[in-house]
């Protein structure tokens, strides 16, 4: 048994994603946008970063990643991991807008293309 005088906790500030007072998360988790991962310390995701919906559905169009997937992943906050899943989350939404499969070097993704997707 360790005994201390003081007892840190080093798990950040939130550690009940489903008491989270933000607007934004109560909203989504309210309308089953999306739930809570096992532990309860943020988003159930798929492989591919897409939120789980309450009934167990892969979202058409949320993603999540950092922070957010801090029950799943636990260390996701440093900026390769960061990077890592940004570029997994890009690589899908490009497969949205051009769904015949392209070898990575031929394509390079203009603003268009973005702007196309979030119009």
């Amino acid at each position: 048994m360790l005994q201390g005088g003081l007892v840190v906790n080093c798990t950040g500030p939130q550690t009940s994603f489903s008491s989270a007072a933000e607007p934004l998360f109560k909203s989504l988790l309210e309308r089953g946008l999306v739930r809570v991962d096992g532990l309860d310390m943020g988003i159930e995701v798929d492989a591919n970063f897409a939120a789980i919906e309450r009934d167990g559905r892969r979202s058409a169009f949320l993603y999540a990643l950092g922070p957010l997937l801090k029950g799943t992943l636990w260390e996701t906050t440093a900026v390769p991991e960061l990077r890592g899943q940004a570029m997994r989350v890009a690589q899908i939404l490009l497969e949205d807008i051009h769904p015949t499969p392209m070898p990575h070097a031929a394509y390079t993704p203009t603003n268009a293309d973005v702007i196309e997707y979030c119009i």
